[in-house]
């Protein structure tokens, strides 16, 4: 349960009605279903690829291994990114929103101890 709570409080969930039912739905994800963090990592990338959101994905695939072309040599979290990651980025609201969850997750997943 305290795996989960950091996972929530560390991702960019804000304190609305709606996101606190989404983290309500993962927790109850990893506590009945024993889901892990890739599981619900994985959960959540599916919730943003196949979401309404407008614009094109940040990834080739929806296996998540490879990010588009303009972003392939750029790593979420930096603080820099290229002219053409940039671009693409600028064009679509879906890859901005993937992006930054990207960069939640690397920042996440630096911090020591977070398991």
């Amino acid at each position: 349960m305290l795996i989960t709570y950091r996972i929530f409080s560390h991702i960019g969930y804000s304190p609305t009605p709606l996101n606190l039912t989404q983290a309500h739905e993962y927790l109850l994800a990893a506590t009945r279903y024993r889901l892990g963090y890739k599981d619900l990592k994985r959960l959540v990338r599916n919730s943003l690829e196949y979401s309404f959101a407008p614009g094109n994905s940040l990834w080739e695939s929806p296996e998540f291994k490879a990010m588009v072309t303009a972003c392939a040599s750029d790593t979420p979290g930096e603080t820099s990114v290229s002219q053409g990651c940039s671009a693409f980025l600028h064009k679509s609201d879906r890859a901005q929103t993937q992006w930054q969850l990207e960069s939640e997750f690397a920042w996440f997943e630096s911090l020591q101890n977070w398991l």
